[in-house]
């Protein structure tokens, strides 16, 4: 017997050889294999573009950083110049560089814009910018207030014959004067005024309340002569010629030689005595106009006969208030015709000899000897006294600013 075909299954169709399986695969295959490598396409350009951003960072940062120090070096030239630093092109700090200009505030003529921009690094097409701007100005650092010809504290004032005072006194002890001294102005005494002599023309007020001494903030004087950090250490003679002289700390005696001249520029600190010779002068210099400047001395000031101080000659004057924080009762001393400006000695005394002349006079005691005189100038009631002829330049407040 024959046996049947079964048709039916004989005739149904094969979809899945073994051919057809394994090209399912290899397609199946390939499509992973493009699914892995455009995810690792874009993953390793994802990774490029955070290094290239996290890279644009580090030198945006480091071109800010270059910013900050031309800003830096802007102030520092100011006030090493006196405000005549003009700004500086590529100057190359480490791998970058820095460029800062300086213009004149169109508000304010005392005043500098500053800017400065930072590129890093320095040597590509280009790199990265910052730019940042702020605004300088100057200190006026300190006023003083001389409302008195003379003011002196315990040890009182006494003037010898024919010494004379062009303005008002203030002592917080006695006034005692001898034959034809005189007082051209009020007198106050916490104490008693000696009479007949001084002859006073204005008002004597014996008894009057203890006033408080002109504050003079020494230390911050001593740091402003010294702003540079480079004290000349010895003793500093000036000779004969003209030289100038300021901000500056003497580690010693200061000295100017007969027939010498010095223009101050800025304060002076010195830490021994100071002496100016006969015919030797002090002028301040003419661009501090109606600002002066300190002279603190430690040790004793001695401006001998025939010697000068000189203020400016803008209205009012520029005057060089000279300082001693000497303890000794001639801690300051004027001899002979020698003309001078303003003299302190916080706790010790200053002498003014025979036809020695000064503007106005603080101290602990103060001796006019024979024919000394002190012409006050009422300019000094309120006077400001600065480390340069534009004072300190110190930021603006609220004017930092960064352009990009």
């Amino acid at each position: 017997m024959v046996a049947k075909l079964n048709m039916k299954h004989l005739n149904q169709p094969k979809f899945f050889t073994k051919d057809s399986k394994s090209g399912f695969a290899l397609v199946t295959v390939l499509v992973i294999l493009i699914i892995i490598t455009t995810v690792g396409i874009l993953f390793i350009s994802i990774i490029s573009h955070e290094m290239k951003i996290n890279n644009n960072f580090k030198n945006s940062t480091r071109a800010f950083y270059l910013a900050e120090a031309g800003i830096e070096k802007a102030a520092w030239e100011m006030n090493r110049s006196g405000g005549s630093y003009s700004g500086e092109n590529n100057t190359i700090l480490g791998d970058g560089k820095f460029t800062v200009t300086v213009e004149v505030d169109p508000s304010d003529s005392n005043k500098r814009i500053i800017t400065s921009e930072g590129f890093y690094p320095k040597n590509v097409t280009f790199p990265a910018k910052r730019k940042i701007s702020l605004t300088l100005t100057t200190d006026s650092s300190q006023t003083v207030s001389f409302h008195y010809a003379v003011q002196v504290g315990s040890l009182g004032l006494t003037m010898n014959s024919n010494a004379t005072v062009n303005g008002n006194i203030y002592s917080n002890a006695n006034i005692v004067g001898t034959s034809n001294s005189r007082i051209n102005g009020d007198a106050y005494a916490v104490t008693t005024i000696s009479s007949p002599a001084p002859t006073v023309t204005g008002s004597k007020n014996p008894n009057s309340p203890a006033q408080a001494l002109p504050n003079v903030d020494i230390n911050y004087w001593k740091d402003q002569a010294n702003i540079n950090n480079d004290p000349y250490v010895g003793d500093y003679q000036v000779n004969s010629g003209s030289q100038t002289l300021g901000p500056k700390k003497i580690q010693g005696n200061f000295t100017i030689n007969s027939n010498a001249t010095l223009t101050l520029t800025g304060p002076l600190y010195v830490t021994g005595n100071f002496s100016i010779d006969s015919n030797g002068k002090l002028f301040l210099d003419q661009s501090f106009g109606s600002k002066g400047t300190v002279i603190v001395v430690d040790g004793l000031v001695r401006v001998n006969s025939n010697a000068q101080i000189r203020p400016t000659t803008a209205s009012p004057k520029g005057y060089i208030m000279t300082v001693s924080t000497n303890t000794s009762l001639t801690a300051i001393e004027i001899n002979s015709n020698a003309a001078g400006g303003i003299f302190y000695a916080f706790d010790g005394g200053i002498v003014i000899n025979a036809n020695g002349h000064a503007v106005s006079v603080v101290g602990k005691k103060l001796t006019l000897n024979s024919n000394a005189v002190l012409d006050y100038d009422i300019g000094l009631v309120s006077t400001v006294f600065t480390s340069g002829p534009g004072g300190i330049w110190i930021e603006e407040s609220s004017t930092w600013n960064e352009i990009y």
